[in-house]
């Protein structure tokens, strides 16, 4: 028999709307559509702009959290602003 005071307490939890694995994988889809548009703005080769990516963020993409793949297509869109001008 349980005796004394307890207080239950409830919690709200924000449910993702869509899972992680495909969250993911639409920002790699829309990161190689970055990619390649900007390849098209410069001409700079696909490898290279993905090197210069991992340099900065560090590992591959395969390998990138979801915030990682985040900063990746902020960098990108903002080397597309750059060469747009």
């Amino acid at each position: 028999m349980l005796t004394g005071n307890r207080t239950v307490q409830t919690t709200t939890v924000e449910v993702p709307t869509r899972p992680l694995v495909e969250e993911k994988r639409q920002i790699r889809k829309l990161l190689a559509n970055r990619v390649g548009r900007l390849n098209r703005l410069t001409g700079e080769d696909h490898a290279a702009i993905n090197y210069r990516l991992n340099q900065i963020c560090g590992g591959r993409v395969a390998d990138a959290d979801l915030d990682g793949l985040k900063r990746r297509l902020v960098l990108v869109e903002q080397w597309i602003a750059e060469a747009e001008r």
